[in-house]
């Protein structure tokens, strides 16, 4: 026990947020500690890790180990003044339960003081950027009638839609929500907007005088199809990607969109970036290095700042399989795994997934995400995984999942081909937690 304590001592005094190797540090003790429920009963290490949260200004750590004050009450005046300013100071605006982190601050902050209020934030995956815009919109709220979000799936669009409702509701404000083309608008109201990019285009073909005030593009990635990652898919994704062309005869503008929706991003985005004069654009681990002419281009023709948020607030564990030895790495200063095991696998990507799937479950990490650089490889990674189960578990699934099933069977088999449709064949073939899952969303009413 004393030598966490002595680690996060250290670790705390030698933050410096300018350093990476220190902030890492840091992060990754209190990540550590914050998951052994046995090292947080201790009073020490538990004001230990609310300090730590306070200095980095992280205060989503202490929601987590559900510090809502000190855990030590403070001896002196001048530190629970302290303790209750730099917490006042990254209070939402928006709902005051809510503490912003110092890099979400720093969005909103930079986004509010730029002379030309066009941003592009890159940051990692949960990190809070439609929170972010949420708190944009809230502190822009007598300057913005019209809102437009775009967002690339209708689930997000229907997602994001009940939030902005409820946002809406909660802070007593004026806007009404609107997720379709086909409505009456009124120049005395205050709308906002939640769409897809087609949706987007057709507000614009549908309203050309409409003055939109504001506009917030999530997964902005999506436009630019020079854009890599890491270069780990295999080489067919990559001469995959197709150039702007322009539609064969005979061929509908809906096909020709159809073909790869990044065509409809850009356009959508384009038109957007020439008739909105404020806005803030969002997507997850952009690396300025890795963006195509294209988006370059865009950025500097537009005057739009770029901010990167390269800072993870979760403790990052590597399962490095790169041949046939999968090798779990910690960092130095924590527990090392004594686990590194030798599976057998060939070189053929997908026997790759199924291995280090297989190692994931068996060391029962719990809910994991595999990124995939496509859609295409999503839907082929996901069938392979679901071949895994010999048994058919179907008929053991409960009559409510199953009816789902059934639902989506029968709603979107356009061509008589649902069967062969890979969302179906996982559905039907994954494990029973899937059900599990499902059975909390079935006995809910929406």
């Amino acid at each position: 026990m004393q030598d966490y304590v002595s680690q996060l001592l250290l670790a705390i005094n030698n933050y410096n947020p300018d350093d990476t190797e220190s902030v890492n540090v840091l992060r990754d003790l209190v990540c550590w500690i914050s998951d052994n429920k046995i090292l947080k009963k201790d009073k020490i290490i538990a004001e230990l890790l609310y300090l730590a949260s306070q200095k980095m200004r992280v205060f989503g750590y202490n929601m987590l180990n559900e510090f809502t004050e000190e855990p030590i009450s403070s001896t002196g005046y001048l530190s629970s003044i302290s303790a209750t300013s730099i917490t006042n100071l990254y209070r939402s605006k928006v709902y005051s339960n809510n503490i912003l982190d110092k890099s979400q601050q720093e969005v909103i902050d930079l986004f509010q003081k730029l002379p030309v209020r066009r941003l592009l934030v890159s940051a990692p995956t949960s990190y809070g950027k439609t929170f972010l815009m949420r708190e944009i919109v809230f502190l822009n709220k007598d300057k913005y009638r019209n809102v437009l979000l775009v967002f690339p799936t209708v689930a997000l669009l229907l997602e994001n839609a009940r939030m902005m409702q409820k946002f809406v509701l909660d802070n007593e404000l004026d806007y009404e929500i609107i997720k379709t083309v086909d409505v009456a608008l009124d120049n005395e109201k205050k709308y906002i907007f939640v769409f897809t990019p087609e949706r987007a285009l057709q507000l614009i073909a549908a309203f050309p005088d409409l003055c939109i005030d504001f506009f917030f593009f999530d997964e902005v990635y999506k436009i630019d199809e020079d854009y890599y990652t890491d270069g780990t898919e295999e080489d067919e994704d990559k001469k995959s990607v197709r150039s702007l062309r322009k539609p064969k005869t005979g061929e509908s503008a809906q096909e020709f969109l159809n073909e790869d929706r990044g065509k409809t991003f850009r356009i959508a985005l384009y038109l957007l970036a020439k008739r909105v004069s404020e806005y803030y654009l969002a997507g997850p681990n952009l690396s300025q290095e890795n963006f195509g002419i294209g988006m370059i281009r865009f950025l500097r023709c537009n005057q739009i700042t770029v901010k990167e948020i390269n800072f993870e607030p979760t403790l990052r564990i590597a399962v490095n399989a790169y041949n046939a030895k999968i090798e779990e790495k910690m960092p130095e200063y924590l527990p090392e795994s004594k686990n590194t095991n030798l599976i057998p696998y060939g070189t053929k990507i997908n026997d790759r997934i199924r291995g280090v799937v297989s190692y994931i479950d068996n060391r029962k990490y719990g809910k994991t995400l595999l990124y995939c650089n496509s859609p295409r490889k999503a839907a082929e990674y996901s069938v392979k995984l679901a071949d895994r189960v010999e048994r058919d578990i179907y008929e053991s699934y409960p009559d409510s999942f199953k009816s789902f099933v059934q639902h989506i069977k029968k709603e979107y088999d356009v061509d008589h081909s649902v069967d062969e449709w890979s969302f179906v064949q996982v559905l039907k073939k994954d494990s029973v937690y899937i059900t599990e899952n499902f059975q909390n969303i079935f006995n809910k009413k929406f």
